[in-house]
């Protein structure tokens, strides 16, 4: 543009001439901006094209393989959930099976929190007191499930915050079969205004990536970069979403919760952003003999965080059946006693030191009496 003007000048134009030169040179920024304009519409005519597609050949995975469901009920909260599945045959209780849509109404009538008595004396509810303290400590509360599986979590807190008339909100990721019935379930238990879906993937580099999805074991999804683990399982292998932890985080300044299942990459999103996650409260899966383990020392690991955060085995953090310290004395006997779980693994939560309520929350962690360990959901 400045090369066109100084031809003009060079050659005696006049005034008339110059005024013709911006009009024509408005002109082309005018064309330009509206191609940029039907680009971008373009690109997201293409991006919903893709996302309807993703869900298609979710649903029609679904359908081939004769999924089928039941709505069940988690403590506070009604879920849909897949039957022909790992999670529903073994880990949720006969009697929470086959709940009727009555049913769910007619609790949500009535349904009250807890009583403070009793989250202060059952380990099972050890959450609900965290966030509880939190609320009392005057602390909006946000939370990141990642890997959310049907949104229980979420929703049992998002509940929980809902009874209380408390500042909560959730965003959960996850982008699986299991995950698509999150919307439903927040409709379900009207947590609209608390609960967030987010049909995507978490990764160390963001962008697209191939998911691979376990048939039979919706709670065993995950990127098929971290497929190793499980060699011997078949499944599904499909293109997905993926974002960084970093591009995940709020801008708020609510308290940051992050519960992180991501199957396999727990430790590495954990160090890769360890600066941004001091202030945080974390719930992660702790697996020793995962192969990421192999580049990461656990007892390194946990010995770093050791140093922003006081750590607690849960056992299982859908019902949590113990809340027990784990300091640097005793974690190269935890970490083989979690090599020798039925699983090999377990839930640990992670209190931030710099919160005000750190001494709150840890004595009464420390106060909560264990029970028989096991991996039921309710």
């Amino acid at each position: 543009m400045r090369a066109a003007i100084k031809d003009i000048l060079k050659g005696g134009a006049d005034v008339y001439e110059l005024e013709e030169e911006v009009a024509r040179l408005r002109r082309e920024l005018a064309d330009a901006n509206a191609r940029c304009a039907q680009f971008g519409e373009e690109l997201q005519r293409v991006s919903s094209e893709l996302s309807g597609l993703s869900q298609a050949v979710r649903s029609s995975r679904a359908e081939q393989s004769g999924a089928s469901y039941d709505l069940v009920r988690l403590d506070n909260v009604s879920l849909f959930v897949p039957t022909r599945d790992n999670l529903y045959e073994g880990f949720i209780p006969h009697a929470c099976k086959g709940f009727s849509l009555e049913q769910h109404y007619a609790l949500a009538k009535t349904e009250a929190a807890p009583a403070p008595s009793d989250l202060e004396t059952d380990v099972t509810k050890v959450m609900l007191a965290y966030i509880d303290v939190l609320f009392h400590g005057g602390h909006q509360v946000h939370l990141l499930d990642l890997g959310a599986w049907v949104g229980d979590f979420a929703l049992r807190l998002g509940k929980f915050a809902q009874q209380r008339g408390a500042p909560l909100s959730a965003d959960c990721y996850d982008p699986s079969l299991a995950g698509s019935l999150i919307p439903f379930n927040i409709e379900l238990n009207d947590l609209g205004t608390y609960v967030l879906y987010k049909p995507i993937g978490l990764s160390v580099c963001g962008g697209p990536q191939i998911f691979f999805q376990l048939r039979g074991h919706s709670d065993a999804s995950r990127l098929s970069s971290t497929k190793a683990d499980l060699p011997w399982l078949t499944g599904d292998s499909y293109p997905i979403r993926t974002i960084t932890l970093a591009e995940a985080l709020p801008t708020s300044t609510s308290h940051l919760m992050v519960k992180l299942d991501v199957e396999g990459l727990d430790a590495q999103i954990i160090l890769q952003n360890a600066i941004c996650l001091t202030n945080a409260t974390l719930i992660f899966e702790f697996s020793p003999g995962q192969s990421q383990y192999a580049e990461i020392e656990p007892a390194e690991f946990l010995g770093g965080l050791l140093h922003t955060h006081s750590l607690f085995d849960l056992y299982y953090l859908p019902r949590p059946t113990r809340s027990a310290p784990i300091d640097a004395e005793t974690m190269a006997a935890f970490i083989e006693q979690v090599r020798h779980r039925p699983y090999g693994y377990t839930d640990i939560l992670a209190v931030p030191r710099t919160l005000s309520e750190h001494d709150a929350i840890t004595g009464l962690l420390g106060r909560l009496r264990p029970t028989a360990p096991s991996y039921m959901m309710a």
